[in-house]
């Protein structure tokens, strides 16, 4: 996908990187290297994709981390109904994630 040249023409208003798989170093520099290649002037907003289905809550709370410090303007965890199915508790989850993400009482409800 030509994500550079869509930003550049301004036909998306945000991108979602989908770093799911590998170790938190490999998913930090996807995400380091996707915000690097944003554009300065081009105000797209950024929202990182975590493989919550394949990591557990240690994991993707280092990830969000990293997204949160490199300017991402939330998470969005890969896949909801994974989570919905898991047997244990995932407001771990959901915790790992409080200040990573924006919302509103209308647009977002925790898990």
């Amino acid at each position: 996908q030509d994500w550079r040249t869509w930003e550049r023409e301004g036909l998306v208003d945000a991108l979602y990187p989908m770093t799911y798989f590998g170790k938190t170093d490999r998913i930090g520099a996807q995400l380091r290297e996707v915000a690097a290649g944003t554009y300065p002037d081009a105000k797209i907003k950024l929202w990182a994709g975590l493989g919550a289905y394949i990591k557990d809550v240690k994991q993707i709370s280092e990830e969000a981390s990293i997204a949160r410090q490199n300017g991402y303007t939330g998470i969005a965890l890969f896949s909801l109904g994974h989570l919905l199915r898991k047997t244990e508790d995932i407001e771990g989850y959901a915790q790992s994630l409080r200040g990573a993400v924006s919302y509103s009482d209308s647009s977002f409800a925790p898990l």
